[in-house]
């Protein structure tokens, strides 16, 4: 099989992580350790069950009520209440997912109004893609499937998914070719017997086949690459006068590069993780002042674009195929038509609408939770077989005739039913080989955004199983371009952990240490760390208080300062400031910020804004060039309470967020009580009614 999105996880070739902040050791030591229990397991098998269900159903319905709806086409050619009806529910089917979409495109571009718009070549690129699907679903729609029998049109629905399978295999891994061809040749077969099926039942408009080509051809992968391939900005070439006379906050040399203070800005957003800390990251703004805005905020100016060619095609479809079936507009509005729940054709109209709306988010939701597996793809795989199932089968075939009040003529024709079933078996067939391993071999991430799993974040409602074949994302080359464009430049990293302090016990500030300590063991060429300390009422007439003297105590136990005194001091506005380098592979910085009440205000609130003066306003101005550019770009801020414990590898899970994504600005961790009892028991409680309403 022929898959250039996929490179499968073998032993012999692991994922890149090479962007990720500490090394593989780190998460390779406790695997044993962070395993699911068997509760989560079944729980997550339980899940996936119950939306594997949701969604097969869902593709089953709205495939049946719109073969239903295609019924009432097939009326008689006399401007009945029941033919103007049916062609008018029919249009309503084709706007309704393009009206939606237009409206959440002005939704979520709402804000980034200084975004550019994308060019004209893309612009001539979008009006293609609608011109092709708009009069594509028209002709599937008003005439191919109504030009054979319902069993026909399922299987012609496959029919344009010959042209995706040999892209795939021109531009696929070589190892899977074999399978790629040998399913180009089942696809082959298929396809010749879905168009001798149509011969056969109508030869004289076997052409109507054409829609589905077209179709398939508006979501051609290649097509959709060129139109949602973002140009790359160019770096500024602005320069700016440094700081005169400024020295590095340790009082020595430092080559660590960093990015100015000046131009930076700060965004939240919240993640849960088994840290119990905040990452902000200091971000760059564009020259003119303007926000770096995320990458789906331009995907979703190119889906406006996309749904309004799409509304103006329909809308101007519609006016020609009145006139060319000789309808009359202001007949068929002055036609008392049955809108109730009591009438077939409402009944199915919104049946269809509702289906395809609970298939789309349903779908959403198990790919962005990484159980696409089981809730995407089989159902995906399956639906098209048990529509097929129903309508061979006479007794369930019978029953789907009264349920939805359809003539005989919907369930299949024993003559050409043996043709279908082989016509079908093979194009499954061929797609399974090709899709199949396709997405079951894609690389997971959890909570992706809508405008990375999909290329339009949208839903086609007329063939909506095709559409989600080919609207998922899973061209590699795409895939890395995504990221590339996502992800913070690889370059070195700098974070800066910033923790509050008064009047902790001995205990609690041992544990920080502690924590402290194991980050400065961390070897990565790629990141560097920073502590500080901010102790309130540290200093009182230039002699610091017991709560000083303890913390200073506890520096040789627990992070093997042997000489106290080798730190260095310096008086500032504030107090007495006290750092060191710490032993360990990368010599990390250690500042213990004394505060004097009364020399600065007091309190934790006061403590974090003076860090983040001291860090946007002071230490980021010491590492720039000649220029005052800055080196680095991946700048971010630890916040932390003094009686918080944590982990490199909690470190690594908020800090691999952030650099995954530049549209994150912070992320925050959960905090877990430690101890035992019912005062333990309610602070779990309360904790997470904190972390998940209010900063989730």
């Amino acid at each position: 099989m022929a898959t250039p999105e996929v490179e499968s996880e073998t032993e012999d070739q692991q994922p890149d992580l090479s962007y990720l902040t500490v090394k593989q050791e780190f998460k390779d030591r406790n695997t044993s350790n962070q395993r699911p229990s068997k509760i989560a397991v079944f729980l997550k098998w339980v899940i996936t069950l119950i939306f594997a269900g949701i969604f097969l159903a869902s593709l089953v319905v709205n495939k049946l009520t719109l073969f239903g709806l295609v019924n009432g086409l097939k009326a008689e050619k006399d401007a009945t209440v029941l033919n103007y009806q049916a062609y008018c529910m029919c249009f309503v089917l084709l706007l309704t997912p393009n009206i939606l979409s237009l409206l959440r495109s002005l939704w979520n571009i709402t804000g980034w109004g200084h975004l550019p718009w994308p060019n004209k070549k893309r612009v001539g690129l979008i009006a293609l893609s609608a011109a092709l699907e708009s009069v594509g679903l028209f002709i599937v729609l008003f005439k191919t499937l109504t030009s054979g029998s319902t069993i026909a049109g399922v299987s012609a629905m496959q029919f344009g998914f010959i042209i995706p399978i040999i892209f795939y295999t021109i531009k696929g891994n070589r190892v899977f070719r074999p399978l790629s061809f040998l399913s180009i040749i089942i696809m082959l077969a298929g396809s010749g017997l879905i168009i001798f099926i149509y011969i056969k039942e109508s030869r004289s408009e076997a052409w109507a086949l054409v829609g589905v080509v077209v179709v398939f051809l508006s979501m051609f992968p290649y097509l959709n690459n060129k139109i949602f391939k973002m140009e790359k900005p160019t770096a500024p070439n602005h320069r700016q006068d440094t700081q005169s006379g400024s020295i590095n906050h340790d009082g020595s040399d430092s080559s660590e590069p960093l990015m100015q203070g000046s131009s930076s800005t700060i965004s939240y957003h919240t993640f849960h993780s088994s840290s119990s800390s905040n990452m902000t990251g200091i971000k760059n703004v564009t020259p003119d002042g303007n926000n770096t805005p995320p990458d789906n905020a331009s995907a979703w100016k190119v889906v406006l674009i996309s749904a309004f060619f799409k509304i103006v095609m329909i809308i101007s479809a519609i006016f020609i195929l009145f006139a060319m079936k000789k309808m009359n507009f202001q007949d068929a509005w002055d036609l008392e038509w049955n809108w109730s729940t009591s009438d077939k054709t409402c009944r199915l109209v919104i049946a269809h609408i509702a289906a395809s709306l609970v298939a789309y988010v349903t779908a959403v939701f198990a790919c962005r939770t990484c159980i696409d597996r089981g809730a995407f793809l089989m159902p995906l795989l399956l639906s098209s077989p048990v529509v097929y199932i129903l309508l061979v089968l006479s007794r369930s075939c019978k029953w789907l005739e009264t349920f939805l009040d359809q003539p005989s003529m919907f369930c299949a024709n024993s003559i050409n039913v043996e043709y279908s079933v082989w016509a079908m078996v093979c194009a499954t067939l061929s797609i399974w080989l090709v899709y199949g391993r396709l997405f079951w071999c894609l690389k997971r991430q959890v909570l992706l955004k809508e405008t990375q799993l999909f290329w339009y974040p949208t839903y086609n409602s007329v063939m909506l199983e095709q559409w989600m074949f080919l609207n998922k994302k899973s061209n590699i080359e795409q895939e890395k371009y995504n990221n590339d464009a996502s992800r913070r430049n690889d370059e070195k990293t700098r974070v800066y952990i910033c923790t509050t302090m008064y009047r902790e016990s001995r205990k609690e500030m041992q544990q920080l240490l502690d924590s402290i300590q194991k980050i400065s063991q961390v070897t990565s060429a790629k990141i560097c760390f920073e502590s500080h300390i901010f102790l309130d009422g540290a200093v009182r007439e230039n002699k610091m208080t017991e709560f000083a003297l303890q913390l200073i105590g506890l520096l040789n136990d627990a992070l093997h300062i042997n000489d106290v005194l080798e730190g260095t001091k310096t008086w500032t506005p504030y107090g007495l400031k006290l750092s060191w380098r710490l032993p360990g592979p990368n010599k990390m910085i250690f500042c213990i910020h004394l505060k004097d009440s009364t020399k600065v205000k007091k309190k934790k609130r006061w403590s974090q804004i003076m860090y983040m003066s001291y860090i946007l306003d002071f230490l980021s101005k010491q590492h720039v060039d000649r220029y005052g550019n800055q080196f680095d770009t991946n700048n971010f801020i630890l916040t932390t309470d003094a009686d918080v414990q944590f982990t490199p590898e909690s470190v690594e899970a908020l800090l691999d967020l952030m650099l995954r994504d530049t549209s994150v600005g912070a992320v925050c961790a959960r905090t877990y009580p430690l101890g035992s009892g019912p005062v333990v028991w309610y602070q779990k409680f309360e904790y997470a009614v904190g972390h998940w309403f209010q900063k989730g």
